[in-house]
């Protein structure tokens, strides 16, 4: 089947073409997102199956993380041989199979659990070997799929959206995640009610399979290549096109330095190095954030799990609220670089004061600070992004895009993986909120400093 493009060859993007490359790539990233955040949504009531802690889920982020590690290196490969379309529908059939993998395997789980007739060991061995086997399978593929969807939505909507408004379009892109996350508190605690959370994530699976199938009929949009020079952004500076473009002749040669060369030219970018570490530290702040609020609400403050859910949910009102507010602000009023700043101070702020909630806190004041904590630790992403694409040359946004995300996937592995660790030896999620907010706040504070000469 035909790639549709509906943009002619030597058209400018215009402002048409970017509300339909937003709306399509948005729509992907939303039902991507509820399948990232329902392993967190879940883990109170999945853990018995497998046997486990609940705090285990940190191991489940890290593998997740994984494969956001190896296809986000690999993410330029394969938009260079499958075309924006194909790429958007492959991060979406792998985030479907992540979920059906993990169906499977809890089906399997409960199976294990109840058959009389298999004796301690035999049940040890099935769950220890072939249980998670599905799982790290299921989370790695769900880490593959997502791990792409970043560079492919911001190859496109670079493509297709005029440079004054790119900022802002990008939050808006980037909105989808906390949409996401928003729609899966709101949702998935209530039909844990009525179903198996088996059947809830198959479900979800089958929806991300579904939007898929329907983007072939999608009119996405594409810039031509033939018209790159008249939308290149004038804000871009020479000094890191250079540097870019001299390390991408330089990490060529090979299908291993091909898959390396992303993460290797933003180190080698001063400016792109410098969005590494704050990509790194926000994640590792962001994703113990979402991995751990539930779970830290209702097992340690004792709300119940559609409360707590539904804070969860509250605080995603905040994120996306956040992201498009940022967005127009870094357009007009400030430098992305203060207002990314701004966000990792605050942001890391309020993973300090999750560490003090008791149950005695009134659930309005922590209503508050997790609204406050989603509009700023999770609110981050879209400045962030379309700053990536203001200092990337022209033909290698998407590239190095996964290039910068590979230093995210560090961060957002490792975080939830210490997390998980801490927690088991000290016993209690609120020590690790504030250890792991640190480093936000030590990058967010060096943001408001002069850059030092590196072009943002």
């Amino acid at each position: 089947m035909s790639v549709p493009v509906q943009q002619a060859a030597g058209a400018a993007p215009t402002t048409a073409t970017a509300v339909r490359a937003t709306a399509i790539t948005m729509g992907l990233h939303a039902l991507c997102t509820v399948a990232m955040v329902v392993p967190g949504l879940f883990a109170p009531v999945a853990a018995a199956d497998f046997g486990a802690d609940p705090s285990r889920l940190g191991v489940v982020v890290a593998i997740f993380y994984l494969g956001i590690f190896l296809s986000s290196l690999a993410s330029g490969m394969v938009l260079a041989r499958m075309g924006d379309l194909r790429a958007a529908q492959l991060s979406g059939w792998l985030c479907a199979l992540g979920m059906a993998l993990t169906a499977l395997a809890g089906w399997c789980a409960a199976w294990a659990s109840a058959g009389e007739s298999l004796s301690g060991i035999a049940r040890g061995v099935l769950l220890a070997g072939g249980l998670f086997g599905l799982l790290f399978a299921a989370s790695l593929s769900q880490g593959l799929g997502y791990g792409m969807l970043n560079p492919v939505g911001s190859q496109i909507l670079f493509r297709a959206t005029p440079p004054e408004i790119r900022s802002f379009v990008f939050s808006i892109k980037q909105s989808a995640v906390p949409a996401g996350q928003m729609l899966a508190g709101l949702i998935i605690p209530s039909l844990l009610l009525f179903f198996g959370w088996q059947s809830v994530v198959l479900g979800v699976g089958l929806m991300i399979f579904a939007y898929t199938v329907a983007m072939n009929w999608m009119r996405l949009d594409a810039s031509a290549a033939a018209h790159a020079k008249a939308t290149e952004h004038a804000t871009a500076t020479a000094h890191a096109t250079a540097t870019a473009d001299g390390a991408v002749k330089a990490a060529g040669g090979g299908r291993l330095s091909e898959f390396l060369a992303p993460a290797k030219i933003v180190w080698n970018t001063p400016a792109l190095r410098e969005l590494g570490w704050v990509g790194m530290t926000y994640s590792v702040n962001q994703l113990c954030f979402l991995s751990f609020l539930v779970s830290y609400l209702n097992l340690e403050i004792g709300m119940s799990l559609v409360l707590a859910g539904s804070l969860f949910a509250a605080s995603q009102v905040g994120g996306m609220l956040g992201r498009l507010t940022w967005g127009f602000v870094a357009d007009r009023w400030v430098t992305p670089r203060v207002q990314l700043g701004v966000l990792g101070i605050v942001g890391s702020s309020c993973g300090m004061l999750s560490a003090l909630f008791t149950p005695a806190w009134p659930v309005a004041i922590i209503a508050v600070i997790s609204v406050i904590y989603g509009a700023t630790a999770a609110s981050w992403n879209g400045v962030y992004f379309a700053e990536v694409a203001r200092l990337c040359p022209r033909d290698e946004v998407g590239r190095l895009t996964g290039g910068l995300q590979f230093y995210m996937s560090v961060g957002g592995g490792l975080g939830p993986l210490l997390f998980s660790v801490l927690v088991g030896i000290i016993g209690t999620y609120a020590v690790g909120f504030a250890v792991f907010a640190l480093p936000a706040l030590y990058v967010g504070l060096r943001l408001m400093l002069p850059s030092r000469g590196a072009p943002t």
